[in-house]
């Protein structure tokens, strides 16, 4: 589903391209899910998942600078929350208070739902790009696959993942068409100039669309896509499940047993 389109993608290196996608998947997501259910005040517990990643961001020789550029995709939604914090007032019969934060009064609720919000959003996404980057897409679909994910949902990944790169394509090509006739939208009535381009690169993007689907018809697509190996899993790919599992279960545990 790739093939040509991996300019730009962020990549590991070493061992970690050659572990199992489910031995991947299963961690990664399980940091995830246990992010997820840990509260915020346990930030001891959140120190733990982050050496925990990584670590295994080193094995895989992940470029730090690009897994710090990635996370800045948080910061918006962040922010999205932020606005609405000052706007919670405290309740004092349960014992909150007003806090000042950068000269401006929050209830001590909304620190701890930006708290909240802010430590598992980051802890979840640098999971995330991890997978990404320690797995080919085309493995990680196959991945999800092979543990049971419905077809049909690994399917639609795979088709908007194909035709996204279908539609920039087409996008570069009415581009180099405008640019080529000396086009320079230097005035408002020029507008409706990119509304049809807009309606001109659906109509196109969707003949190509049906193009490529008649194609894969013709090669035996009927539903599901084949690969020409499935590789099982080694005692790595265990090692490396039985090893978040343990380092996952005993945070958690000691989380629920001091809180």
């Amino acid at each position: 589903m790739t093939g040509s389109h991996t300019a730009g993608e962020l990549h590991a290196h070493g061992t970690l391209l050659w572990l199992d996608a489910r031995a991947k998947i299963v961690s990664l997501f399980a940091v995830v899910f246990v992010a997820v259910s840990t509260p915020a005040r346990a930030w001891q517990a959140f120190v733990v998942y982050w050496v925990l990643l990584t670590l295994y961001a080193l094995a895989g020789m992940i470029p730090p600078r690009q897994i710090l550029r990635r996370l800045l995709v948080v910061i918006p939604f962040l922010l999205l929350v932020l606005v609405f914090l000052p706007f919670m007032k405290p309740d004092f019969s349960r014992g909150e208070y007003w806090v000042s934060v950068g000269g401006f009064l929050m209830s001590s609720r909304s620190v701890d739902v930006l708290a909240n919000v802010s430590t598992k959003s980051l802890t979840s996404v640098y999971a995330l790009i991890l997978l990404s980057a320690s797995t080919p897409f085309g493995d990680m679909l196959r991945g999800f696959e092979r543990l049971r994910v419905p077809a049909v949902f690994v399917e639609t990944v795979a088709f908007a993942w194909r035709y996204l790169f279908v539609l920039r394509d087409e996008a570069q090509r009415m581009l180099r068409a405008r640019d080529a006739r000396a086009w320079r939208g230097r005035w408002v009535w020029q507008v409706w100039v990119i509304g049809l381009m807009i309606g001109s690169l659906f109509l196109r993007a969707f003949e190509r669309a049906e193009r490529v689907y008649q194609a894969m018809k013709a090669r035996g697509y009927h539903g599901h896509s084949h690969t020409y190996f499935d590789k099982s899993m080694t005692r790595p790919d265990y090692g490396l499940v039985v090893m978040f599992a343990v380092v996952l279960a005993a945070t958690r545990i000691w989380v629920w047993r001091t809180l």
